[in-house]
């Protein structure tokens, strides 16, 4: 439960830091959105989407980093919610 409420208060301190600095739009998580469909990987999809926040020159090495991670976790998770909600509707 300490654990699972650290992972909370972690990801809104990252949130924070991302939304502080408007830097998600869509060129950020675009290519991990397009290459999802043929099985990107949780650290694919961190190591495109650091690349585009390094971009931005925003955030320090280490931020890098994390930030991705936290963005390619979401963004992967969105995705997955996506096509459950999707996926019922193809079949009837």
């Amino acid at each position: 439960m300490q654990v699972e409420n650290e992972e909370n208060e972690l990801d809104k301190k990252h949130a924070e830091m991302l939304l502080k600095n408007q830097c998600v739009h869509r060129k950020i998580i675009k290519q991990t959105v397009m290459t999802s469909v043929y099985g990107v990987t949780l650290i694919g999809a961190r190591d495109q989407i650091k690349r585009q926040l390094a971009e931005t020159k925003l955030f320090s090495h280490d931020n890098l980093f994390v930030l991705s991670n936290y963005l390619a976790k979401k963004t992967i998770q969105s995705i997955g919610d996506l096509f459950k909600v999707q996926k019922p509707l193809l079949f009837n």
